[in-house]
């Protein structure tokens, strides 16, 4: 999984622990990549959608989703503006990330090969110049 998909996470859990209720279901908690590194390595601004949708303080909220997910070994948070969240990976945790894919066989890069498990379809055709029309040969 990547950085971006484990703070989504983070995130999601948060947000339903704070709010106390399901997400919406067109809802999703991205985090992006820092335009500029001096608010931190990602972002979000999930809290200012969400409170929108629920009526309360975005950076009441924001504070809440940091506050629950708290400091931990993979990021530190801080509030920023009308509610934006940055987060700030650790280095201790980019290391460990480097140091497993090191010891991984495909260094951390998952198969999405189709004919990894089976062999590659067939073309079967009553006209024996198609693949070389298509290209395929």
């Amino acid at each position: 999984m990547t950085i971006p998909g484990i703070l989504e996470e983070k995130l999601s859990s948060a947000l339903k622990a704070v709010l106390g209720e399901e997400l919406p279901a067109d809802f999703r908690a991205s985090v992006t990549p820092s335009a500029d590194l001096r608010f931190g390595d990602y972002q979000s601004n999930a809290a200012m959608v969400l409170a929108k949708r629920c009526r309360t303080n975005p950076r009441v909220l924001a504070q809440q989703v940091a506050d629950r997910i708290g400091q931990d070994a993979v990021c530190s948070l801080e509030i920023a503006g009308p509610g934006f969240i940055n987060f700030r990976i650790r280095p201790e945790f980019y290391a460990a990330r480097l140091l497993a894919m090191l010891a991984d066989d495909r260094l951390g890069v998952e198969s999405r090969c189709m004919w990894a498990t089976s062999a590659p379809p067939l073309l079967v055709t009553p006209f024996p110049a198609w693949p070389v029309l298509w290209g395929t040969m």
